[in-house]
């Protein structure tokens, strides 16, 4: 596990994270030897997710969440992917210079339509 990584921790970021975007968690980090309830049901729902769950020691969590309160539970997670955008509606003459933002001319499509797009991460 390398320094660039993302990660979440703590019981209800780890809930919410498993609510709205599972697909994101690449393995799932939980206090060996803990039988808090609120960690029972995040191991139960990563398990019916398909999750890899992995038990570590606490001073393992503690290291991942640089001191901070983990609650018995870290996530490794994929980081947030840019994607592509239409800005629909602007003007071809709207300069995107003066927002810091660098155009190429071609991106036009025509008088009332710019293509923008944003770098992935």
């Amino acid at each position: 596990m390398g320094k660039s990584q993302n990660i979440v921790f703590g019981v209800n970021p780890i809930l919410e994270k498993l609510k709205a975007s599972a697909d994101d968690i690449s393995e799932l980090l939980i206090s060996n030897g803990s039988d808090r309830r609120a960690l029972q049901l995040i191991r139960r729902e990563a398990g019916r997710l398909g999750l890899r769950i992995l038990s570590v020691d606490s001073k393992r969590l503690d290291q991942l969440a640089e001191g901070h309160q983990h609650q018995g539970v870290v996530a490794i997670v994929e980081p947030y992917r840019y994607s592509a955008c239409i800005c629909r509606f602007a003007p071809r003459d709207f300069n995107l210079h003066e927002i810091g933002m660098d155009i190429d001319p071609g991106w036009f499509d025509g008088p009332e339509k710019l293509r923008c797009s944003i770098a992935n991460r």
